[in-house]
């Protein structure tokens, strides 16, 4: 019979560790419960090293999450008690690591743990958007609808990351070997060909003595190139993880021309949506604007929508208080005042969200079209370059010879 490792609670505050024979691990975690322990992490002795991979290295991606929304929203609306719902998610979920979490999550709820308390415990997995969206759900009595939304909602901003990764893929990729291929030039080709010209004492061109030292720069101060960039990285990394450092670079970004009209559009589709979702899932409006605030990325317009929570608190229409923010076209505040003369707020914010991603589409589709023949132009100006300025001396030699 397996021998299972466990650690568990034993009441409100013991954490015991220990061993138990059981023919699965579901009979493993029945047996613990009879005893009156709630297990924490259970697995099985002969694969502890994999599991001990599983826990340390194996990540806990968005998709699990999504999934795991989705699961508890069909088990809750079939009847099934959300403890019981935890627990059959659970075993259908292969990754260890948030296994192990539901099972806490589980013990909470078991213990007479809200399901919105439970998860707040979990930051890093379940943002603040999250919790209050289950907790509209809970108080509302129609917690399993508010996992669709938002399991759709996770979704769209899943779909949203993918679609401007994929298409800034190709550019990059074009970029990495556009250096690599000017780099094995300058440091490997490049001073042999040179070093030819030098043996037969010709008379390099000035193109050709600027590619000279480039090169010679490049060969013998390489390890230079690369300590700066990694220190500038490192540099980039710290400052950003301040929130200080944070704003000042979002506000940068704002300022880039073409790039800013980009950030804003995502922006605005993520606010509307988000707002939108939180709305019509019966979160009242201070809270929905606050919880939407932490998930817009860029610091400087999450303020600012900041800032309208408190407008909105003092009495402020949510239109006339979003026209405050400048990055915001008019047309956004003018289909808000739609939707709040009509009643119907939160489905103008998704309309709103909806055309706003159209966009986006069509922005990161330019911006691709654009990047891609710039990329070009300047790479091949580069190379055509070097070309010239290898080819310069060996004209001069034909015409020598004449």
């Amino acid at each position: 019979m397996p021998i299972y490792i466990y650690k568990a609670k034993d009441g409100p505050t013991k954490i015991i560790t220990g061993d138990i024979e059981a023919d699965t691990r579901d009979s493993a975690i029945t047996k613990l419960n009879k005893r009156g322990y709630f297990p924490i992490t259970i697995y099985e002795k002969s694969s502890s090293k994999e599991n001990i991979f599983n826990i340390y290295f194996k990540r806990i991606k968005r998709t699990h999450i999504v999934t795991f929304t989705r699961q508890m929203a069909d088990l809750i609306d079939a009847g099934i008690p959300i403890f019981k719902a935890l627990m059959i998610v659970r075993e259908q979920t292969e990754n260890f690591k948030f296994r192990n979490i539901m099972l806490e999550i589980a013990n909470k709820v078991r213990e007479g743990q809200g399901l919105s308390v439970a998860l707040s415990g979990y930051p890093r997995f379940f943002s603040n958007l999250y919790v209050a969206l289950v907790k509209s759900g809970e108080l509302g009595g129609n917690l399993d609808s508010v996992l669709l939304h938002l399991a759709d909602l996770l979704e769209k901003e899943d779909d949203l990351k993918s679609r401007v990764k994929s298409a800034m893929a190709y550019p990059l990729l074009m970029i990495l070997i556009g250096i690599v291929t000017i780099s094995v030039l300058i440091t490997w080709v490049i001073p042999k060909l040179i070093y030819m010209f030098e043996e037969i004492g010709q008379v390099l061109p000035l193109p050709t003595r600027i590619l000279l030292g480039v090169s010679r720069i490049s060969s013998d101060y390489w390890w230079l190139f690369l300590i700066i960039v990694i220190i500038l990285f490192f540099m980039y990394r710290r400052i950003a993880n301040t929130d200080e450092g944070r704003k000042h670079i979002d506000e940068i970004k704002l300022k880039v021309p073409v790039f800013n009209q980009f950030i804003i559009k995502r922006e605005i589709a993520r606010f509307s949506r988000t707002l939108g979702t939180l709305l019509g899932s019966g979160v009242e409006m201070i809270s929905s604007i606050k919880a939407t605030a932490d998930i817009v990325a860029n610091k400087i317009i999450g303020e600012q929508i900041s800032g309208i929570a408190l407008k909105v608190q003092e009495g402020i229409r949510l239109t006339d208080a979003l026209r405050s923010i400048e990055q915001f076209p008019v047309l956004v505040p003018n289909m808000i005042a739609v939707g709040e003369e009509s009643g119907h707020l939160d489905e103008i914010l998704i309309k709103i969200a909806n055309s706003y991603e159209r966009k986006l589409d069509y922005a990161i589709k330019t911006m691709t079209n654009l990047l891609e023949p710039t990329i070009i132009l300047i790479m091949g100006l580069i190379i055509g370059f070097i070309v010239i300025s290898i080819l310069l001396p060996i004209f001069t030699i034909d015409f020598a010879s004449w």
